[in-house]
């Protein structure tokens, strides 16, 4: 299963053991081996941005989760 990481913040992490802890948690939930994990890491003032453009929301968030489902599909 593949894991991507792209760190466009500042604050210092192991961008290996953030995979490897990904990729364990998806063990452990079951997750098909073909499904694929995309992780962003950035600042508040990008996030908040993302926030307003992506969900109509003012000020920064912790997680914003999009899904790659087709309108009307259900996920795997």
């Amino acid at each position: 299963m593949a894991v991507f990481l792209a760190d466009e913040q500042g604050v210092p992490v192991d961008a290996d053991d953030l995979v490897a802890l990904a990729r364990h948690v998806l063990r452990q939930r079951r997750v098909p081996d073909d499904m694929e994990l995309a992780l962003l890491l950035v600042d508040e003032t990008t996030i908040a941005g993302l926030n307003a453009q992506h969900m109509g929301k003012d000020g920064p968030t912790d997680v914003l989760a999009f899904p790659i489902d087709a309108p009307g599909e259900s996920p795997p």
